[in-house]
């Protein structure tokens, strides 16, 4: 199983960006996609915006060590994801939020199981389909998750 993640980060002016990157094995793998300073006057100082793909233990890892939790909300997906191809185009996404304290953090992450099935599925059962991935990233990764968290590596090496 991949995931493609689109992560957005903003800090307060002065805060450092690097508490709340992965550990550099797992950020080599990503892009800047928006960089952005700025002042005080619009309540942030940095904003960056990371696009990749991940393996499930990359993706694993980068959860833990900037800190993000699934959330079960509704989403319009995201406009293409990482991973899938380069056509313009809109995949199912699950929302992760930050927890750490300090900086608005967010992922959308397009699940991509590894598979295709057999025959082509009608919007229906692709629908379904994703509900029942999203159903087991949220049991898995939310707020009362079955995830067994890392120590926070990434931070003690920063």
């Amino acid at each position: 199983m991949e995931f493609g993640v689109v992560y957005t980060v903003d800090v307060k002016p002065g805060e450092r960006l690097k508490p709340y990157l992965p550990r550099p094995s797992v950020f080599c793998k990503m892009r800047v996609t928006e960089s952005k300073e700025h002042g005080g006057d619009v309540g942030y100082g940095k904003h960056r915006k990371y696009g990749a793909v991940f393996t499930k233990e990359e993706f694993e890892r980068f959860v833990d060590d900037v800190g993000l939790v699934a959330d079960s909300v509704e989403t319009m997906g995201t406009l293409g994801a990482p991973g899938s191809g380069l056509w313009y185009g809109c995949s199912p996404a699950v929302s992760f939020d930050g927890t750490e304290p300090g900086a608005y953090q967010n992922a959308y992450v397009t699940p991509y199981p590894g598979f295709r099935p057999k025959r082509d599925l009608t919007p229906e059962k692709e629908e379904r389909w994703f509900q029942m991935i999203k159903k087991a990233m949220v049991q898995r990764y939310g707020h009362h998750g079955t995830f067994t968290k890392w120590p926070q590596r990434a931070r003690s090496m920063q």
